[in-house]
């Protein structure tokens, strides 16, 4: 009995002494209890259990990340949309001279065949000019044409009379059929 009165006297000092050493602390309280209150309140919006509020949050941190980083995403489209349109301008480019070698031949061999197909002294000229690019390159093609002599060649649409007009039409699909 001696025995355990002395144990029981030595626990009770060293709670006593455990307890002088504690200062209480409020201020520590109301963050754990401010802590707490934040807790139930993600409990009532996301569910009831820590591990669903905890998907929640994963879920929200992916989708900043990809928001965060979507300015990166920007530049290097804008870097490739760059690239792009320069290859796109090159490949316009060598489409335009291509295009005006073979206008050339084109206009040569139409008045050949208008010259067949009785129209005296025909004048054909494929109007080549230049553009904003567009899905058919930079150029903007027209015929210009005249079935007279002395008289300037004018757009096709505004100068040429029906019969005129079932010659050319004749002459290219000709000359489209020969190729």
């Amino acid at each position: 009995a001696d025995e355990a009165y002395i144990s029981l006297d030595e626990l009770s000092h060293r709670i006593r002494n455990y307890r002088s050493r504690l200062e209480p602390r409020p201020q520590r309280l109301s963050e754990i209890e401010s802590r707490f209150s934040v807790i139930d309140r993600l409990k009532k919006k996301y569910g009831d259990d820590f591990t669903e509020i905890q998907k929640h949050y994963f879920s929200l941190k992916e989708i900043y990340e990809k928001l965060s980083c979507w300015e990166l995403v920007i530049e290097e489209k804008k870097e490739e949309l760059f690239k792009k349109e320069n290859l796109c301008s090159e490949m316009c480019e060598r489409i335009s001279v291509e295009r005006k070698k073979v206008a050339k031949f084109f206009e040569k061999k139409i008045v050949s065949f208008l010259k067949e197909l009785n129209i005296s002294y025909p004048k054909f000229i494929v109007s080549i000019e230049k553009e904003e690019m567009s899905s058919t390159g930079t150029d903007n093609i027209s015929f210009m044409f005249s079935a007279n002599s002395g008289v300037l060649e004018k757009p096709i649409r505004d100068c040429a009379s029906t019969g005129e007009l079932s010659r050319v039409f004749l002459a290219i699909k000709t000359l489209l059929a020969s190729k």
